[in-house]
């Protein structure tokens, strides 16, 4: 069993969990079927989905959600693959050259590497390849309003640290001749994009995920000594400003543009964002095998990482 993208996530984020998994590095050094890849990789999904949907309440209090059900996490997974089926068919539309995302197929994109005799593993979500470039995109059923609203306040309602380009949602700085002391004090630009590197952010966890594919999928070129080409990261998100006009097709809701041109899929693009995460992955692997050599059995300190009242709480 290869490390996966959510192993990787889960055996880096408590010195104890390797132990409390009892993984050992013998099992560690095969790779995983497609089938049995989504199999591991599926609930984890389900779970970051209710998540998202009831972390708080109307209220903002806090909602346990250690005790949700199999049952009630199987009935989103139609949900779930809806939206992976969308966002696939807008990148088919959207970017020229081959798209490859699985629609029960089995034909996701894999990459691996072998870092002392470990191997790290990932199929990716959608892989589109033309004649000059990749691009990589991970799919989350989450929204555009997650982000945007991220750099807003009860003063500055309209302000985000985000802007929006033909349907692709970049970091402002990214823009030419974008001054960040012209709507923001330097230290609180600072402060919202810092969430961005967190892993237990709202924001920051879908950041990590992607730069942890980033860094499976260039290990493997230079495991293999093929030069890298230019790779385009991107996350694909539900865009919260979509209004469904009632069009169906094939008794199938027809999620074309709607009145106002919006898509029902969003684009973040996170390839500057994921290229400064790498050195911090590279430290989080060496950890991750840090703790496989000596197994934590002790009790440690409580904190975000054990994402406690969650269904990816700690064991």
């Amino acid at each position: 069993m290869a490390v996966t993208k959510t192993n990787f996530i889960n055996y880096t984020r408590c010195p104890r969990y390797i132990y409390l998994e009892q993984v050992k590095i013998a099992k560690l050094e095969k790779l995983l079927s497609l089938p049995e890849y989504q199999k591991k990789e599926q609930q984890e999904k389900l779970k970051e989905l209710f998540n998202s949907m009831y972390e708080t309440d109307v209220e903002g209090n806090d909602t346990d959600l250690i005790d949700i059900e199999n049952p009630q996490l199987k009935t989103m997974l139609l949900y779930y693959q809806k939206v992976e089926k969308l966002a696939g068919q807008y990148i088919e539309k959207t970017f020229p050259g081959l798209t490859i995302f699985n629609e029960s197929t089995f034909k996701q994109k894999e990459f691996h590497f072998t870092h002392n005799n470990i191997k790290y593993q990932c199929y990716l979500d959608i892989y589109n390849e033309n004649n000059n470039e990749i691009n990589i995109i991970e799919v989350k059923a989450t929204t555009t309003n997650k982000y945007m609203k991220l750099g807003t306040t009860a003063k500055y309602k309209e302000r985000s640290i985000f802007y929006l380009k033909n349907n692709i949602i970049y970091v402002k700085e990214e823009l030419d001749r974008y001054n960040i002391e012209e709507e923001f004090k330097l230290e609180d630009y600072n402060k919202y994009k810092e969430k961005l590197y967190n892993r237990y952010d709202e924001c920051g966890k879908y950041i990590y995920d992607i730069a942890i594919q980033r860094f499976f999928v260039e290990n493997y070129y230079k495991e293999n000594n093929i030069v890298l080409p230019k790779i385009n990261y991107y996350l694909a998100i539900l865009n919260h400003q979509y209004v469904f006009d009632g069009d169906y097709k094939n008794f199938e809701p027809d999620y074309h543009a709607d009145s106002n041109g919006n898509e029902i899929i969003t684009l973040i693009d996170v390839s500057k964002l994921t290229k400064s995460y790498q050195d911090l992955i590279n430290q989080d692997m060496l950890r991750l095998e840090s703790y496989l050599d000596n197994y934590e059995k002790g009790e440690v300190s409580l904190g975000k990482h054990c994402e406690f009242k969650k269904p990816t709480q700690c064991k």
